[in-house]
């Protein structure tokens, strides 16, 4: 599933990456209050003449809920990420320069998808003086390098991950988990010298896992079990190391009860010919955490929301050694 961009003649709508526009709690400042803030206040003939008609007061900004300014935070943070890669891609050297540019359009279309950086008076061509506006939006360094690209995406998967933590839309926080992800990726395929995640903490685990997400990961255990049987050298490894990730989060989650999905047996996963038949599965059924954990932050809340983002990213970074994806896209965990 890929995200929709709004269309160009009604911008800041929000739109949801699998389309449609996201819930009305985070679209922002609706029409309506703008039209009350500048009602009586001004007429198009007096704008650019400073003059107020009677008494009336001067508008102000309206105030932002903390749903709306998660929403905008967000936006100036893909615009920024995107300004900035834009800078690195022109001056930057192979495979800087490459990445570089394809992380422009991507968070580009995040902050259209987004809705864009909200503007106090969208229709304004010259505000009279004194008017109150909107925080203004950071710029890029003209010299920003790779460093500055990969803080802005450190700083945008920790601003991602507070605003999914706190979200209470289940499409919402899940759009955001996917953000957190992109962010992680890319910071970790520019500095690859990066810590690594940490993934999920099973100590941590205070109720079973939903029955879909842990069905995706019995089925992630067996298949690479499957792998490291068919492999030999540091591809086994890989899959041996993966697998005991995947039991482990599944041991944890039945020892807490609740429903027990598992089958006997799993099927190698319908993939597309890419490489080996064992990389393919092992990138596939690890792709298929992924979404697992990003869909299910839409209905796990607090610890346990930070707990399936953890393991998202773990899962994306894992993924990425057998194959490309995810990071590829804009929208990890999203995009089908």
């Amino acid at each position: 599933m890929r995200p929709s961009l709004p269309h160009p003649d009604t911008p800041h709508q929000p739109v949801a990456p699998g389309g449609g526009a996201l819930p009305v709690e985070t679209t922002g400042l609706r029409r309506r209050v703008l039209l009350a803030a500048l009602g009586g206040t001004l007429t198009a003939g007096l704008a650019g003449c400073e003059l107020r008609l009677g008494t009336s007061p001067m508008p102000v900004v309206p105030t932002a809920d903390a749903a709306e300014a998660a929403r905008d935070s967000l936006a100036r943070q893909a615009r920024l990420i995107s300004e900035t890669a834009e800078v690195v891609a022109q001056g930057g050297q192979e495979p800087v320069h490459k990445l570089a540019a394809q992380i422009t359009h991507w968070a580009a279309t995040q902050a259209k998808a987004l809705g864009g950086v909200w503007e106090p008076w969208p229709t304004a061509t010259a505000l009279p003086s004194g008017f109150p506006t909107a925080t203004p939006l950071p710029t890029a360094s003209a010299t920003a390098g790779p460093e500055e690209l990969v803080s802005c995406l450190e700083a945008g998967a920790d601003l991602a991950r507070g605003c999914c933590e706190q979200e209470s839309v289940p499409e919402v926080a899940s759009t955001y988990a996917s953000l957190y992800v992109a962010w992680t990726v890319w910071q970790h395929r520019l500095a690859p010298q990066t810590p690594a995640e940490p993934g999920r903490d099973t100590t941590l685990l205070s109720a079973p896992l939903p029955a879909a997400l842990l069905l995706a990961y019995d089925s992630a255990r067996f298949t690479l079990q499957t792998v490291a049987a068919r492999s030999t050298d540091a591809q086994r490894e890989r899959a041996v190391a993966d697998a005991q990730v995947a039991d482990r989060v599944v041991r944890a989650s039945l020892a807490l009860g609740g429903e027990d999905p598992r089958l006997p047996a799993y099927d190698p996963p319908q993939v597309r010919a890419t490489g080996s038949p064992e990389q393919d599965w092992a990138h596939a059924v690890e792709m298929a955490v992924l979404h697992a954990e990003v869909a299910a932050c839409a209905t796990l809340e607090g610890a346990d929301r930070l707990q399936a983002l953890a393991g998202a990213a773990d899962m994306a970074l894992r993924a990425r050694q057998w194959g490309s994806g995810p990071g590829d896209s804009p929208w990890p965990g999203l995009d089908g």
